[in-house]
């Protein structure tokens, strides 16, 4: 018995990676595509002054929300927190607008979209600086 288990090949062990997402985590990131294509084909539409959802002109914000918030849910899910922030500050800001034009809700939506800008500057610019001192290396 020991002379036959020991003939026997070995099972092939895949070798995974300790940062790859698991699987449900990589189905939601696939499922962020959705309003991103929903959100291009709005603006695509709009360029094309096409009527789908009654006036052109609604289109071009309803299309760019669905753009910026699918890159915040793909920044969250990749555990981009910072960047996920920003976009999410500036989905927020979006979707005040379109809420109310009142006075205090028009700033409360201009201090998020800047928060937001600003959050985004900030981890762009450090990604640069790193990927500077890394290339000087």
């Amino acid at each position: 018995m020991s002379k036959q288990s020991k003939n026997l090949p070995k099972p092939i062990r895949r070798k995974t990676d300790p940062n790859e997402a698991p699987t449900w985590v990589r189905l939601l990131l696939s499922l962020t595509l959705v309003p991103l294509v929903a959100g291009v084909l709005l603006i695509i539409a709009w360029m094309l002054d096409l009527e789908i959802m009654g006036d052109p002109q609604r289109l071009l914000p309803v299309g760019t929300f669905f753009v910026v918030f699918s890159f915040a849910a793909s920044n969250l899910l990749q555990k981009n927190w910072l960047v996920g922030a920003g976009w999410s500050l500036v989905s927020i800001a979006m979707l005040l607008l379109w809420i109310s034009t009142a006075s205090p809700v028009l700033v409360a939506a201009f201090v998020l979209g800047i928060l937001g800008i600003m959050m985004l500057g900030f981890e762009y610019f450090r990604r640069i600086a790193e990927s500077g001192k890394s290339k000087k290396r």
